[in-house]
Formats: C-alpha cells, sequence, structure tokens
C-alpha cells in the first residue's frame, strides 16, 4: 500500500495543497494520527490510526480513517476534535477485530503449534501424538477458550453457566477480580491470572491441572517462534511458577491371588470370547500400554507408511532364542509413548495364547480372518479396536472377578419384572499395567522396572506406578555396627595433599 506524503500541517501549506488529477492524502509530521484528503473539489481533515489483527498466527496492521471536518474549519478546532474522539475509535475499532489476547494466542496453537513438534523437550525433535494434540485441544477449548457442548452427564456445567462461571466477580486473596482470562490481553497477562484461574477450578483439579499444562505448552510455542510471535518480546511464561493441584495418584493394584484366577479363567475359558480375552491376557502378562496392543498387525506389513495411516501400532515377530533354544515373540512397537520403536519379549504364555487364537478363529469363513489387525472391529474388520470397543465386557468380566461393583437403580426393566443394574468398574485396564509395574519391581528393582515400562524417569516409574507396600520398604536398623567392628577395621581416608 502507498504511505501517505508527510508534510507540515500550517496553513500556507495546506493552502498550496492541489488537485493532481487523483486523490491525495497528507499526513501530519506535527500532529499525530492527523490526516488530510485532497479531491478534486475539495479538502476534508481525518483520523488515521492502525489496530492490530491476528490472521493465520500472525499480527497484520488494520488501518482506518475517520472524518473530521472540511478544510474550511479552523485547523484548531480540528484537532480538538481529534483529541475527544480518537481514543473511542480506536476502542470500538479493536472491538470489531480479533485482539492480542490469551484467546488469541490459543486459537493461534490449535491451529498451527498443537500438530506440530513438540516444546517442551530435550534433544530429538519429536512431533506430537494425535493422542496429545486432541488432549490438549480439548482441554484448552473448555477450560480457556470457554466452548462447551452439551453433555448429557449430570453435574457437568455447559454454556452461559459455564462462562460464567469463569468470568463473574471472584475473589482471590481478599481482593475481587472479573472477567475470563481468555480476554486478558498478552501485554498485561500475568501470574495472577493465570493463579486466579486455577482458583476457579478449584472444584475440578484434575483437569485443572491438565488445562495448566496445555496452556503453559502454547505460551512456550509462541515464545519460542522466530518470527510472528503474540506475545511481548522478552516476557517470560507465566504459569512456570504457578502450583499445580495436590492430586492423590491413583496407584491401586490388583492383588496377585486375584491375578493368578483371572489367568486361569483367561487360558481355560479363552475360546467363549477369544478376542476380548486373548486382549486381557496380553495386557495383563505384558504391562504394555493399550494404545500400542490396539493396532497390533500379526506380522510385519509390507509398507509400514500405509499401515500406520490404517492405525498400525507394532506387529509381532518371532526370533529364535538360542538360550531356550526354541522361537521367542516378540511385540515391536513402532511409535511408544517417549515416542521411540521398542521390542518387547513376550512371555511365553502370550505366545501360546495368540497362536491359540489364529486356531480359534476358524480359518477363511471367519470375520476376522483377513483383517490384519490382531484385534479388529466387529463392525469392520479393516479397523482396530479402540478405547471403547470392550467397555460393556469389561465391567462384567470386572464384576466377576471382585473388581467393579454392581449398582441397583431405581424402577424395572421394560416387561417390568425385575429391577435394573448397572456395573461400576473399581478397576481399569490402566491398573493392569500398574500391576504389572509392581509385582516386576518385586523380582527385578526399580531401576529395572524404569527401563522396562520405558518410563522417562525413575520419578515417574515410582510416583506413578510402583505401589509398594509400607513393610516391604521399613528396616529395623540400617547398618550393625557390632558386626561391621569384628569384620572389619576401620581405616583413615587417604589421599590428602600432604600424603607422599
Amino acid at each position: 500500500m502507498k504511505k501517505n506524503k508527510k508534510i507540515q500541517f500550517i496553513k500556507p501549506v495546506l493552502n498550496k495543497l492541489k488537485w493532481t488529477g487523483k486523490r491525495e492524502w497528507y499526513s501530519a509530521l506535527n500532529q499525530e494520527a492527523l490526516c488530510i484528503q485532497v479531491n478534486k473539489n475539495s479538502k476534508a481533515y481525518y483520523a488515521q490510526f492502525a489496530t492490530v489483527k491476528i490472521v493465520d498466527g500472525k499480527r497484520i496492521s488494520v488501518g482506518h480513517k475517520k472524518f473530521l471536518a472540511y478544510y474550511s474549519d479552523p485547523l484548531e478546532l480540528v484537532k480538538e476534535k481529534l483529541y475527544k474522539k480518537l481514543a473511542d475509535w480506536k476502542k470500538a475499532a479493536k472491538a470489531d477485530v480479533d485482539c492480542l489476547n490469551v484467546a488469541a494466542l490459543v486459537k493461534n496453537f490449535i491451529k498451527h503449534g498443537s500438530k506440530g513438534q513438540r516444546v517442551k523437550t530435550i534433544g530429538k525433535r519429536l512431533d506430537y501424538k494425535n493422542k496429545t494434540t486432541d488432549g490438549y485441544n480439548a482441554v484448552l477449548k473448555r477450560y480457556v477458550l470457554l466452548e462447551t457442548k452439551d453433555d448429557p452427564r449430570k453435574n457437568v456445567i455447559t454454556g452461559d453457566e459455564w462462562i460464567n462461571k469463569m468470568s463473574s466477580k471472584f475473589n482471590f486473596k481478599g481482593s475481587d477480580y472479573e472477567g475470563a482470562l481468555k480476554n486478558v490481553p498478552l501485554d498485561k497477562l500475568s501470574q495472577t491470572d493465570i493463579q486466579i484461574w486455577m482458583a476457579r477450578l478449584i472444584d475440578k483439579q484434575a483437569a485443572a491441572n491438565h488445562a495448566l499444562a496445555a496452556l503453559s505448552t502454547a505460551i512456550e510455542y509462541d515464545l519460542k517462534r522466530p518470527k510472528d510471535y503474540l506475545l511481548p518480546k522478552g516476557m517470560s511464561n507465566p504459569c512456570v511458577r504457578v502450583a499445580k493441584y495436590d492430586i492423590d495418584k491413583d496407584k491401586k493394584i490388583i492383588d496377585i491371588e486375584i491375578i493368578d484366577k483371572i489367568k486361569t479363567y483367561l487360558t481355560k475359558e479363552q475360546w467363549r470370547d477369544a478376542h476380548f480375552n486373548t486382549y486381557m491376557y496380553c495386557l495383563l502378562d505384558s504391562g504394555e500400554r493399550q494404545s500400542d496392543w490396539e493396532g497390533t498387525f500379526w506380522r510385519k506389513p509390507n509398507n509400514l507408511v500405509e499401515a500406520k495411516r490404517k492405525g498400525c501400532t507394532g506387529y509381532l515377530y518371532k526370533k529364535y532364542d538360542p538360550e531356550y533354544e526354541e522361537n521367542i515373540t516378540y511385540l515391536h512397537i513402532l511409535d511408544s509413548k517417549n515416542r521411540r520403536p521398542a521390542d518387547v519379549e513376550l512371555t511365553a504364555e502370550i505366545g501360546i495364547m495368540l497362536d491359540k487364537l489364529r486356531e480359534l478363529l476358524g480359518g477363511k469363513e471367519s470375520w476376522a480372518y483377513t483383517s490384519p489387525f490382531i484385534f479388529p472391529q466387529i463392525e469392520d474388520a479393516s479397523r482396530c479396536i479402540n478405547s471403547n470397543s470392550y467397555r460393556v465386557k469389561l465391567k462384567k468380566f470386572n464384576y466377576k472377578f471382585g473388581l467393579s461393583e454392581k449398582i441397583t437403580l431405581k424402577g424395572k426393566n421394560k416387561r417390568g419384572k425385575r429391577k435394573i443394574h448397572k456395573y461400576r468398574n473399581n478397576y481399569t485396564l490402566k491398573h493392569l499395567r500398574k500391576s504389572f509395574a509392581t509385582y516386576f519391581s518385586v523380582e527385578h528393582g526399580v531401576e529395572a522396572t524404569q527401563e522396562r515400562m520405558r518410563h522417562s524417569s525413575l520419578k515417574v516409574t515410582q510416583d506413578h506406578y510402583i505401589n509398594q507396600e509400607p513393610g516391604k520398604i521399613r528396616t529395623r536398623h540400617m547398618y550393625s555396627m557390632r558386626k561391621s567392628r569384628k569384620q572389619h577395621k576401620i581405616v583413615a581416608i587417604t589421599g590428602g595433599k600432604n600424603e607422599q
């Protein structure tokens, strides 16, 4: 766009401005935000200013001009009118465009950042997994952008009620605050704004922690952009030192006697529900994640790229082991949670269960025979199961072994003969992995368990997975000094600077 010519706004200079065959604009050197338009038959004063609009994650300057007066009006009166009107015009213009606020930053992250490379990572750059992207976007839309949909669940606030909860007057540390976090301008965003937002979510502590992590990632993404960043240059992440809620970690494990009963049942009764029972056994005896088993192929695909597009998460293969003098079944995971491939040696029992499953499919006539997946969907064998595929079966399965409870609901069934019941899980599939980690640590130690579970740190293994009984880690005496004195002679430590 052609820029306005700049001149001194004094009468002698303005009087000389003539029609040049086209409309011309001139900006004042001696008065901010003032310009003049020269047409064929008239001259007129205008206010000129710019606002910032966010377009596709970039700052775009939008110019505005507002009519002030014709040239016949005295210049001093024009300046006075400009002084009175300019602030209101700027405020109105900002309301018509996306402001530089938290909402604009979050929207940009959802559109560009959450599907790209991980922000908070050390070493090799990695792309976000689809599950991670979906999780970030979901919590940011609900807890920051305050976007909600009708929810059939009870005690779930939606719509105007939810917006009011997150934006109405709120007392924090003796002072009243009002307004939603999403409307806070980025140049005024502070740690206090984040703390107030977290305080509003005190009744949803687990969700608040997830939302804080997602927002921190979105802010970090903008801070690390080499250009087109939205936050003020040099600003630090206000989420960094905001404390999360102390959530009781769910470290329940299944009693070893119940595990033995489950394994025995799954082995003997595999034929009753071949896919589900095999799936449960694989999770229980390998300790691997649901997401890694769900999309497992029977064998290595010819085209890995195409297979991953269809949902493949890994495949089985066999390798001869001279120590055992037999072929060992392995699970190759293409992209585990730590974003690295992994080869997991499966137990002999899992190998037997998988071979038996293949037999139970019944040959080419079976609905699942042609599927590359070990655990295909009943509705479409070309697709693998998901986290909800066995949800109903799991509740009844858990009830069989005392891992869920049966709740009687009011009323009767359609025939009016008996009461309606539902099952509520006390244990989920996640607890199978936690149980595996705990019992594995008893045999092999915590460090080996971390390596086996492929956790990022020992702290993750200890804090989230291992449920060690207090009695197992107690000690009456750290060292027996009496025995030590009898068996060992205490000598001075040498190696100082005076030693020859």
